[in-house]
């Protein structure tokens, strides 16, 4: 039942039930749609925040500028999914650049979205900080680029590979960390298509080469162990506290090739990313899967 609060305790209750939700959401990804942010927000403050109090906050926090609301987009109503969800001004281009005069255009576009042929999608926020991150992890990519030697030419993965039972998919993404001369490499896949069956190929193949090969996690408890065994899983902590010991004597800075023979592999959120609090010395090669199997922990 809900309880009758006076309503300057109610706003309180809606300001740190919409903090609670933006902070557990923007844990796990960088965009939250208004329905998730609402409903996270009232399952919060059950009991002692209504519907509008919540709406109301969520305005607040982006006038603001806490919270940034993404420009509308318009989605053609006889479409299900998300591959054709543009702004108004991307309709009016698209249409300009099939020849239609600017002013037709317009009148076209905005007819569209008032007979709801064109239906306007659900509202989306991030926050400046989690705006920030993403910069900061292009920016990370962006200066790994050419930055390190390939591990072996692309001749001999290939034929390595064809060995294995992976799918065309599986093999391009590990020939990718084998032969790539950037630092950072994303793997993106839904959960079950087989990247951790390719990261402990990739692995296998990679560590015959003398390198070393570590598994990251932020927390012990959020990724499930790979069936094959072969990955050694390291939570945030504990290999912050490793790689920054003496007793890691496998780890050797002073190799050959002028960088380190460690290769990282991270299922980690962007705040953990962009703070680039792993490894302790620069890896060879850091291998991102962002869609990889990870529970959150608790709330």
């Amino acid at each position: 039942m809900f309880r009758q609060c006076p309503p300057a305790l109610r706003c309180e209750y809606a300001k740190r039930s919409v903090r609670y939700a933006v902070n557990h959401l923007i844990e796990r990804q960088a965009v939250m749609a208004a329905p998730e942010l609402i409903e996270v927000a009232m399952q919060h403050g059950v009991g002692s925040v209504q519907l509008a109090d919540v709406k109301a906050e969520i305005e607040r926090r982006t006038g603001e500028g806490y919270l940034i609301r993404e420009a509308p987009l318009y989605r053609p109503a006889s479409e299900a999914t998300n591959a054709a969800d543009m702004t108004r001004d991307q309709w009016v281009a698209e249409l300009i650049g099939k020849g239609m005069d600017r002013q037709a255009a317009r009148a076209r576009v905005d007819r569209a979205i008032d007979q709801c042929g064109l239906r306007q999608v659900e509202t989306r926020y991030t926050t400046q900080t989690a705006l920030e991150r993403e910069q900061g992890i292009h920016r990370i990519e962006r200066e790994g680029r050419g930055a390190v030697a390939p591990i072996l030419p692309a001749a001999i993965v290939h034929e390595r590979l064809a060995e294995t039972t992976l799918n065309t998919g599986q093999r391009e993404a590990a020939e990718l960390m084998a032969t790539s001369t950037n630092r950072v490499i994303g793997v993106q896949g839904f959960a079950g298509t087989g990247k951790s069956h390719m990261l402990d190929t990739a692995k296998g193949m990679i560590e015959d080469e003398g390198y070393i090969v570590r598994a990251l996690a932020p927390y012990r408890t959020c990724l499930d162990p790979p069936s094959s065994g072969r990955h050694e899983l390291i939570s945030l902590k504990s290999s912050t506290c490793c790689y920054a010991s003496p007793s890691c004597a496998d780890f050797d800075p002073d190799q050959p090739n002028g960088s380190p023979r460690l290769i990282a592999i991270k299922w980690l959120g962007s705040r953990r990313v962009a703070g680039g609090r792993f490894p302790a010395r620069p890896a060879q090669r850091a291998v991102i899967p962002p869609s990889a199997s990870v529970r959150a922990p608790p709330a």
